[in-house]
């Protein structure tokens, strides 16, 4: 070639037709041949006297000039003037010429370079898209096939699509459906319709990046893809056609059997040749199996192989598998539920390269990634040796800020550390509150609140409900001012939403004005809504046992204020769990039933202070519930008696047991010996036991609340608030010991006594007799350290 380049070079100056030039360059093109100048001499040539010479070119000779252009030229050339102008003049003359001018060959060519270079105008793409429509009846197939996959590669790198000539496009599907069901010009019917295996793989991908879900031609060119993939289909041809099926959502019962012969065929290759698949071809191959729930028994061997793969490709290849596949493989194995023993060596394998590659090249993580992989370890339920990977991948989402995290990444990853929490004395460190803030700041941005929908408001309100983390009240607020969850939220997102409020905020008659304001507006929204899906009674919106449960307790942790408020949800919500219970007999779980005692003992209160409820007068509601009645005893008690109390718990009652043994030799004279201590006690007339109840001489009956962090908010200024269920524990205490008989030995004030026992003795007796230096539940007028807060 470089003999040849070095003749034909000194005679470019007398050539005076456009294929004396354009052929030479398809030549260089064929060859990878680019030095000696030749190429660039030529393009000179061309481009000389304004371009004369491809003014008058045919579509063929342009054809050729485009493609060369596009199949390997350095980029020196192509960043040169004359490169430049020559695509540049090249493409007004193609705008020139007809249909009738171009075949259907010169016009994929032209498409396919144009996509290769990302080099337009627009207005070019259409007229070669509509040049090789009319062309299509007798096209080849590859050239209908590399014009599908042109416009789904400029529709991916350049965002293009058909402008107003959808018609065209449907034109080049029409003529492929014809060619697959084996009725078409052009070339013989045969298996595939002509079509071999790479193109049948190109032309879904194209559809693909089209985002053609509506296609006709959709159905007949998968089921042409499940009969060709065992005779020719090489690894990538598999990966891209479970990808694109899988992103054009082709998860009905027609298309299962080509995702069947897909995956047949995929297990059968790496079988045969288990170096064949790449990194990425593994990865869109277990993102595929995921997006179309290929999660049956009947697909675990795929599944298996496709580890097996990427457990020897780690092995040979630690670098192979970059971050985009590091998180679609975990995210896959996630939504496929591989949680199982024998996917642990494929997990540890992939959480170590994610570590790995996250501690040393964070950056190449994009702000999808990071909390498809938060998500996709708390979805696995935290895999051993994973918590280094949950820290590092957490600490980078700080260190961001989430910027430009989408609502679902911010919601999603939000969601998954809550679901992760760290065992130990804290539960809710200080750095996992530090993260939520942050995340709660990202979602107080015009990108969240715009964009948010239900799922990713209530994923969110949900995880700082678990974490206890309190928000301003400001979120609360740009939540109820959300049109999507007022009118779209289900039955869950309800639900989740109003558990989580009333964890965080309690009682609301304790908050300040503004604070209470935000609360109950958006419980307002709430209620409605989840009212009106009630009312409807439509069988997929309607709330789960859980879900009437969660969303009745809400109600009542937060106040009769809050259950008279919305006296209309809660007489719906009442009339739910009774008729179901009815209905369906004593199936619902012992923390359910808890909470519906819980719930009755605050609606009976309710209705003494608003009589306008009424709910338990007809005898329709909870305690009409005969149903109910009868398991309430049963499931609970056991279950309470049974429990078995922290090392906290234990230490308390072991320094009340030494207190009552002491009698009356006391420092102080004046104070009353305990006549008895009854460890655990049940209190049948509140379905739940009290950690202790003290009795003083006298007859004085005191109940003692051990309260670890669990029972109190965990950021910020709110760190010794205790949050709604410790409230409404309390609340229900005091209404069987009396005001001022319900009392809290929190975890931080026990700590600083640093374990002595005379301190403990004299503390706890503090505590009992409410002197200065110890509080109640309810009287924090004298508080025992500066920052507690009133909790009632």
């Amino acid at each position: 070639m470089s003999t040849l380049a070095a003749a034909y070079l000194p005679l470019v100056p007398e050539l005076w037709r456009p294929q004396d030039f354009t052929g030479p360059l398809w030549a260089c093109a064929k060859a990878g041949h680019w030095g000696d100048g030749l190429a660039a001499a030529l393009l000179a040539q061309l481009t000389a006297g304004g371009g004369e010479l491809l003014q008058r070119a045919s579509g063929r000779e342009i054809s050729n000039l485009w493609w060369s252009l596009s199949s390997g030229a350095p980029a020196e050339l192509l960043a040169a003037p004359a490169a430049d102008a020559a695509l540049r003049i090249s493409g007004q003359r193609l705008m020139e010429l007809e249909a009738g001018d171009l075949n259907a060959h010169d016009c994929s060519n032209v498409l396919i370079a144009a996509a290769r270079l990302q080099r337009g105008p627009e207005a070019l793409w259409d007229h070669m898209t509509r040049c090789l429509a009319a062309a299509a009846p007798s096209a080849h197939c590859q050239a209908l096939a590399n014009g599908l996959y042109a416009l789904g590669s400029l529709a991916e790198d350049c965002g293009h699509t058909p402008r107003g000539r959808q018609q065209d496009l449907q034109r080049l599907e029409a003529e492929v459906g014809s060619r697959l069901e084996g009725g078409a010009a052009g070339d013989p019917p045969s298996l595939g319709g002509g079509f071999n295996p790479q193109l049948i793989s190109n032309m879904l991908w194209g559809l693909a990046k089209l985002r053609r879900t509506d296609s006709p031609l959709l159905q007949p060119l998968a089921e042409a893809a499940g009969l060709t993939a065992v005779v020719g289909f090489n690894a990538q041809n598999l990966s891209n056609s479970l990808w694109a099926l899988a992103t054009l959502g082709c998860s009905g019962a027609e298309y299962v059997p080509a995702v069947r012969a897909l995956l047949g065929a995929t297990q059968q290759l790496l079988q045969q040749q288990p170096n064949a698949f790449s990194a990425q071809n593994i990865s869109n191959s277990l993102w595929a199996m995921a997006t179309l729930g290929c999660s049956g028994a009947e697909y675990a061997p795929a599944v298996s192989s496709l580890l097996d793969a990427t457990q020897k490709l780690m092995q040979q290849q630690p670098a192979a598998f970059n971050a985009q596949s590091l998180s679609n493989s975990l995210w896959a194995l996630a939504t496929l539920g591989c949680s199982g023993a024998k996917y642990t060596p494929a997990l540890s394998s992939l959480t170590g390269a994610v570590q790995h590659l996250l501690q040393q090249q964070p950056i190449t993580f994009n702000a999808q990634e990071l909390p498809n992989i938060l998500w996709a370890l708390a979805t696995l339920q935290q895999p051993s040796g994973s918590e280094a990977l949950i820290e590092v991948a957490a600490a980078e989402c700080h260190r961001r800020a989430f910027l430009r995290f989408s609502p679902q990444g911010i919601s999603n990853a939000a969601w998954a550390l809550a679901k992760m929490p760290r065992s130990g004395l804290e539960p809710y460190p200080q750095w996992y509150q530090g993260w939520y803030e942050a995340a709660v700041q990202a979602a107080m941005q015009p990108g969240f609140v715009g964009a948010a929908n239900p799922q990713e408001w209530s994923n969110l309100l949900y995880a700082l409900g678990l974490v206890r983390h309190r928000p301003p009240a400001a979120l609360l607020t740009l939540a109820a001012e959300s049109t999507e969850l007022r009118t779209e939220a289900n039955a869950q997102d309800c639900t989740n939403c109003l558990w989580s409020l009333a964890v965080l905020y309690g009682r609301l008659e304790l908050l300040d004005g503004g604070s209470r304001a935000a609360v109950e507006a958006l419980v307002g929204v709430l209620a409605g809504r989840l009212r009106q899906l009630l009312l409807r009674k439509a069988a997929g919106e309607r709330p789960t046992a859980q879900g009437l449960c969660n969303s009745l307790w809400a109600l009542a942790v937060m106040g009769a204020d809050v259950l008279a408020l919305n006296s209309g949800l809660t007489r719906s919500l009442v009339d739910e769990v009774a008729q179901r219970l009815e209905a369906a007999g004593p199936g619902i779980q012992v923390e359910e039933l808890a909470q519906l005692r819980q719930v009755h003992l605050e609606l009976a209160a309710a209705t003494v202070c608003s009589p306008g409820l009424q709910l338990e007068a007809s005898g329709n509601g909870l305690l009409g519930c005969a149903s109910l009645q009868a398991t309430w005893w049963d499931a609970t008690d056991p279950q309470q008696q049974n429990a078995t109390g922290s090392a906290f718990q234990l230490q308390v009652l072991e320094v009340l047991a030494a207190l009552q043994q002491a009698g009356r030799r006391q420092r102080c004279e004046r104070l009353p010996a305990i006549a008895s201590v009854q460890a655990k006690q049940w209190l049948p007339q509140l379905g739940r036991s009290v950690d202790a109840v003290v009795e003083l001489e006298g007859g004085r009956r005191l109940a003692v609340a051990v309260d670890g962090p669990t029972h109190f908010l965990a950021n910020g200024e709110h760190w010794r608030t205790k949050d709604g269920r410790t409230q409404l524990r309390d609340r229900q205490l005091e209404r069987v010991f009396g005001r001022g008989n319900v009392l809290s030995v929190p975890y931080w004030e026990w700590d600083a006594l640093r374990g002595g026992k005379a301190a403990q003795e004299d503390y706890l007796w503090r505590v009992l007799l409410g002197l200065p230096g110890a509080g109640t539940a309810y009287d924090r007028r004298h508080p025992v350290r500066q920052g507690n807060e009133a909790t009632a």
